[in-house]
């Protein structure tokens, strides 16, 4: 065989091996991303029973627990940009729900609120948790797709950078809680 043959099958090696290796990583970031909205689904279908819940024993509440609903159905209807906002949103205003609650001794022994605020938090976490997963899933494919040679071969077959989930510049700001029951 000559060294134009064995150079030409070597470059084919490399493309098949590159475009399979960009397939596979693309494939990973869309199961990150699709567990990821798994966690947001069993937050969403959690919503509902903590509003019935706590609505039953914080009627001074009730912006807040309307607004985490408004935030619920958005964020379950948006993409992009604009659903990570929202869940961003609806994550602070859960986070102040839950500490207000500690305002009320009635709902702090009901069992069902317990369990509820377990599950969220535990939610919570795991979506932390997915998010963290599906940044460094975005990561290792946008250092794949980036890198020279294989820069190349991914512009060539239309493989494009992710984006990260962030939050926005004004979803980093700390957030104040107050515990009056008359707010």
């Amino acid at each position: 065989m000559s060294y134009a043959i064995i150079s030409l099958l070597l470059i084919l090696a490399y493309v098949v091996f590159s475009y399979n290796h960009f397939i596979k990583k693309r494939n990973k970031l869309k199961e990150a991303y699709a567990t990821m909205d798994v966690m947001l689904k069993k937050r969403y279908d959690l919503i509902p029973n903590l509003v019935k819940t706590v609505n039953q024993y914080m009627i001074h509440e009730k912006t807040l627990l309307e607004e985490i609903t408004k935030l619920r159905q958005e964020a379950m209807v948006c993409s992009g940009k604009i659903r990570e906002a929202k869940e961003d949103a609806l994550s602070e205003r859960l986070s102040t729900l839950i500490a207000r609650f500690e305002s009320y001794p009635e709902l702090k022994a009901s069992d069902n609120m317990l369990h509820l605020q377990r599950t969220l938090v535990k939610t919570e976490e795991y979506i932390g948790a997915s998010r963290r997963n599906y940044n460094s899933t975005v990561r290792l494919y946008n250092t794949a797709i980036q890198v020279f040679p294989a820069n190349m071969l991914a512009s060539l077959f239309g493989f494009t950078k992710a984006g990260y989930f962030e939050a926005l510049e004004e979803e980093k700001n700390n957030v104040e809680l107050s515990f009056r029951k008359d707010e």
